[in-house]
């Protein structure tokens, strides 16, 4: 006599399934960060912002992974400004700040520091996906990029030199805001932070001293 037994769904725990995910996805990040410093020599931006756009992208592309895969790979990394270093601000001379420089001084550095910190901004919102990606569940999360100490700047740059530095790199993009009334001045330190906004367009906040816990606030000033 035959006997016909009927068919057993297995049942995977969901988090046996996320830990193979997460397993399998930083196995892959590890590889690359193992080769990443090779790859920095034909990367534009550097294989450490490589790295956290591949993390971020994992993270912000996966509905489960959102509260599960940390951003290991993004961290918060102090950089130094200054306001006559031409070779950061403008290496390839298209500016003509170093020659402003030897008519006015005062206005070649500021525009030095605001292209550098515009080009920080650049690379923050590259990071974490251009506006292609949510960080978190709610979309509130700050994600530092870059703490900025400005050096051997006279006076004090606000909206215009910022605008004037996007409009220079040719882009519309990022969106930045500044967190409060303030001018970026010499001796200062700015925090450079990718902001995941549900009801408005993600972008880069910068703020004094850190990063500011909340995504937005009524006293953003667009730049």
């Amino acid at each position: 006599m035959k006997h016909v037994y009927g068919k057993r769904a297995i049942k995977v725990p969901t988090e046996f399934i996320i830990g193979v995910i997460v397993a399998v996805i930083f196995g892959v990040i590890i590889l690359v960060g193992v080769v990443g410093p090779a790859a920095a020599a034909v990367s534009e931006k550097g294989y450490k912002d490589e790295l956290c756009r591949m993390n971020a992208g994992f993270r912000g592309n996966l509905v489960t992974a959102k509260g599960v895969i940390p951003l290991w790979f993004c961290s918060t990394r102090a950089v130094k400004v200054k306001g006559s270093d031409w070779d950061v601000c403008d290496p390839d001379g298209k500016f003509g700040f170093e020659a402003q420089a030897k008519t006015d001084e005062y206005k070649a550095r500021q525009a030095c520091v605001a292209q550098q910190i515009y080009n920080l901004a650049s690379r923050c919102y590259y990071e974490f996906g251009e506006n292609a990606w949510n960080m978190d569940i709610d979309e509130s999360g700050v994600n530092g990029c870059f703490k900025a100490s400005v050096y051997n700047m006279p006076g004090s740059i606000g909206k215009d030199p910022l605008n004037a530095a996007r409009g220079r790199a040719g882009s519309s993009n990022p969106p930045i805001f500044l967190r409060g009334n303030f001018g970026i001045n010499a001796g200062g330190t700015y925090a450079i932070c990718f902001s995941d906004r549900s009801n408005y367009k993600d972008g880069i906040i910068i703020a004094v001293g850190g990063c500011p816990g909340s995504a937005y606030a009524t006293d953003d000033k667009e730049v």
